[in-house]
């Protein structure tokens, strides 16, 4: 589950079983106001298998946001399952549509593929697969393979290497992922198993871009399965569940070369279970600007087979330091799209699902979550769900995803879905998401499996982009912040709304949301612009639509956090001036790229701290986000800056700036006499 960074966001893939059924009911807006998009974000049908096996698609999306590539592996021949081949498909948002099929692997009866994971880098995607050898239905030796391939000449004809290799009298392998770090190195992990497929190791490995340094052993005692991996802030991130009853936590300094040195404790992110069911299971993470973000499926109803499952998450804020994932058996463990805590674990949802011994196909056990974290390090999950009942004829993919929050608050939107016309079955999927627009509104990528009939499996790409209204349809657009102090009043803007038409707009507001103890209420739900009272910190939901008189657009939704002083982070502050400049000029300060971790707004401190003997010179405005200042006499000119949002104050940044006779500008070309 290798992550990349997309724009301000991480892609994310699960090459493991995410099973999810009915479509898509959009959200991506592509509208006036939403970024143009270069590609046709539709469901995509890439496999084309039409009588085979397509299955475990992985997604990766590039740090520049530009390309979007799936993987899977497709059967070689009919009766092989999802061993086979391994087959990637890229998009550009530069232009064009999905490009045709690369062979990443040729699967034979002497050799195929069973698991594959992606990553990309610019124009070039990083894949690593497993592969049985000798025989496909009997081997005798089991790989961990990395490849290269070239999106922009539709190639994958990179050497392939081999990571790791055992023989099958002693070890299988079964599962492999993949992250990137910043320089475009890959670090792998996979499960080696004895050869009865019980006691796994979490094995490690890693290219520093010369070549590959010796395999690492992560966790070398229990039973263990199911590994996952990003890389963020010079750390690899490793997260696993082991048959015991736990996920398990690690994380290596990929600035070591020791292995003993660069290696974290083993932390137990989940205690048993509250209610002594299923272990906790299927655990995937994500890393950035500091936080690191685990999701799990929980078993909840105590059965066996189990069929309904919890969906949970445990973060940290420094980097996956020992200290930093809260105290006891379950932390800060929280509900992914609600925030409600697991001491109050009978109010969390239940989502029905089947594990593996519930006599459904493989691709529609558990929940399988996936994770990706935007540029600000707040995340976007998706999970399968069996919404009939248990009954295994309706899998669909809920999602929920945050653009703001606390050091202890995530603002959540709530669990949506991807629905089809019709009841369906959709499988293993992946995620990648895109920077938001200032409305809040999130831009994701999906990669799934979907059974069109018995025994066929087809990957298709799927997106919760909203449609273009049609002429007659309005649209509703939010506007407010994502993170308030206690007690603020919190201003809702929905001017932003349209209609295609030009037609007067009616506003129906709602405070759908809001944290226990609260008395927030809308002071007029039909304004433009209504106001609440954020009186209890919590989430906060609101959703708006508009109506032009005769047609209702859809429902928006926002979260908003509400913090307490003690929850919030402190800002940064940052100057940028000229260096140097000529006596007599006017110096433009500019703080603009001042920035506050929870998007919280800013006001500014400047002071004038130094300046030559004889000068007269003050600042325009010490309040300003620009101020100026005349550099009246030739000598040094000291500025600082803090930044506050309300709560908190930053470091003070402190700028010189050099006022000369004459500045000479070093580009023009000397000219000799």
């Amino acid at each position: 589950m290798g992550v990349v960074m997309l724009a301000r966001w991480r892609g994310r893939k699960r090459g493991a079983v995410i099973v999810v059924a009915a479509g898509l009911a959009a959200v991506l807006v592509a509208t006036a106001m939403a970024a143009s998009l270069g590609f046709p974000h539709i469901r995509s049908n890439l496999s084309q298998t039409e009588t085979g096996v397509s299955a475990r698609p992985g997604l990766a999306v590039s740090s520049d946001g530009d390309r979007v590539v799936v993987v899977w592996t497709e059967e070689y021949r009919d009766g092989s399952g999802s061993k086979g081949h391994v087959y990637l498909r890229a998009a550009s948002e530069a232009g064009g549509g999905w490009g045709s099929k690369i062979t990443v692997f040729s699967g034979s009866d002497s050799a195929c593929a069973y698991k594959a994971a992606v990553a990309v880098t610019g124009a070039t995607a990083h894949v690593a697969y497993v592969v049985f050898s000798d025989s496909c239905g009997v081997p005798t030796q089991m790989q961990v393979r990395y490849k290269t391939c070239d999106l922009s000449g539709g190639t994958c004809d990179g050497g392939e290497e081999t990571v790791a290799s055992v023989g099958t009298l002693f070890y299988t392998i079964s599962w492999v992922d993949l992250t990137l770090d910043t320089g475009g190195n890959p670090h792998l992990v996979w499960v080696r198993k004895d050869q009865e497929g019980n006691y796994g190791d979490i094995r490690y490995r890693s290219h520093n871009g010369t070549g590959w340094a010796a395999p690492e052993g992560v966790e070398t005692s229990w039973s263990n399965d199911m590994p996952a991996i990003a890389w963020a802030d010079g750390y690899a991130h490793v997260v696993w569940e082991e048959e015991a009853g736990y996920v398990r936590y690690r994380r290596r300094d990929t600035t070591i070369e020791e292995e003993a040195e660069a290696w974290g404790s083993i932390l137990s992110l989940s205690g048993p279970s509250p209610q002594a069911q299923y272990p906790p299971g299927n655990p995937d993470v994500a890393a950035g600007t500091g936080r690191v973000f685990v999701v799990w499926n929980w078993c909840s109803d105590g059965q066996a087979p189990c069929g309904k499952y919890k969906m949970v998450y445990r973060r940290s804020n420094d980097s996956g330091s020992n200290s930093s994932w809260g105290t006891g058996d379950y932390g800060n463990t929280r509900e992914v799209g609600t925030e409600k805590s697991i001491a109050n674990w009978p109010d969390m949802e239940d989502y029905d699902s089947a594990d593996e011994d519930g006599g459904r196909d493989c691709f529609l056990q558990y929940l399988q979550p996936c994770i990706a974290l935007n540029g600000d390090g707040w995340p976007a999950v998706a999970w399968h769900a069996d919404r009939s009942g248990g009954a295994g004829t309706d899998y669909t993919i809920y999602y929920s995803y945050a653009t703001s929050g606390s050091s202890t608050h995530v603002g959540w939107i709530p669990p949506a879905t991807l629905d089809w016309d019709q009841p369906a079955l959709l499988g293993s999927a992946g995620v990648g998401v895109r920077e938001p627009d200032p409305g809040g509104e999130q831009y994701l990528h999906f990669a799934y499996m979907q059974q069109p009939s018995e025994d066929v499996w087809e990957v298709y790409y799927d997106t919760n982009e909203e449609p273009e209204p049609s002429p007659d349809t309005p649209y509703a657009h939010i506007s407010v912040a994502g993170v308030v102090l206690v007690g603020s009043t919190v201003t809702l803007d929905g001017s932003g709304s349209y209609d295609p038409q030009g037609l007067d707009l009616t506003y129906a507001w709602s405070l759908t949301v809001r944290p226990a103890g609260s008395g927030a209420t809308l002071s007029n739900p039909s304004a433009v612009s209504p106001v609440f009272t954020a009186d209890v910190v919590g989430n906060y939901v609101v959703t708006l639509q508009v109506d032009n008189g005769a047609k209702t657009s859809s429902l928006k939704t926002r979260t908003i956090v509400c913090a307490s002083e003690d929850e919030v982070e402190p800002p940064q502050a940052d100057i940028s001036a000229a260096g140097m400049v000529e006596q007599g000029s006017t110096v433009t300060l500019d703080g603009s790229g001042s920035y506050d971790p929870q998007g919280l707004d800013l006001t500014y401190a400047w002071s004038l701290t130094g300046r030559p003997a004889g000068s007269g010179a003050t600042l325009s405005d010490p309040t300003a986000v620009l101020p100026v200042f005349t550099a009246d006499v030739v000598g040094n000119y000291v500025v600082t800056l803090q930044v506050h949002n309300g709560a908190k104050t930053s470091l003070l940044e402190t700028r010189t700036i050099i006022a000369c006779d004459v500045v000479y500008d070093v580009n023009l070309p000397l000219v000799m006499r």
